[in-house]
């Protein structure tokens, strides 16, 4: 025997594979282009090339509620309500 129960093994085992999974994502977010550390907040444009910010790059002091998107899409919108506008005159 070695001592160790094996329900507990097993949990021990699945938290130190979530534990290596949350540690692996070294996925570049943010204009920064850093990984996920701290507070984020998603912008809600399907195709940002960002996807995540982190609050702090932003000088936020907390995401806001509701629907947000970054500058990049901010002004991609705009543009694309403004040929839309001119389109219908």
């Amino acid at each position: 025997m070695t001592g160790i129960e094996p329900s507990s093994g097993a949990q021990d085992a699945g938290d130190d594979e979530e534990e290596e999974d949350e540690d692996e994502d070294d996925t570049p977010y943010c204009f920064c282009r850093q990984p996920s550390l701290g507070d984020m907040i998603a912008c809600d444009n399907k195709g940002c090339r960002y996807e995540w910010f982190h609050v702090k790059c932003l000088k936020m002091k907390r995401a806001p509620s509701g629907t947000w998107y970054c500058q990049d899409c901010s002004k991609l919108r705009r543009r694309e309500r403004d040929r839309q506008r001119r389109r219908r005159r």
